[in-house]
């Protein structure tokens, strides 16, 4: 009786362990999936941030949609909002 509760026990506690090692198996795929994704948003972000410090182009995008900016060849013509009384400008390229 006693070896057969002894043998009951010990397959209970190796079932458990199985049970807890896929588990843990499962978690480290995940967390190494979610890893390799965070990687690569990373270098999509890292060549984002060279190319808006280095590309003329999207700094100069930037200048004109964010801060307004004009450059010295372009005409600038000051048009009133239908719905604001805020002057919106507009600027046109020769």
């Amino acid at each position: 009786m006693i070896l057969l509760a002894a043998s009951a026990i010990c397959v209970t506690v190796n079932l458990r362990g199985h049970a807890e090692a896929r588990s843990a198996a499962r978690q480290f795929e995940q967390l190494a999936t979610d890893t390799d994704a965070m990687r690569k948003s990373n270098a999509k972000l890292e060549l984002q941030v060279r190319q808006i410090t280095t590309d003329p182009a999207i700094i100069e995008s930037a200048a004109r949609a964010r801060l307004g900016m004009v450059r010295p060849t372009d005409i600038v013509v000051p048009i009133k909002s239908q719905s604001a009384t805020n002057l919106a400008t507009l600027s046109f390229v020769r």
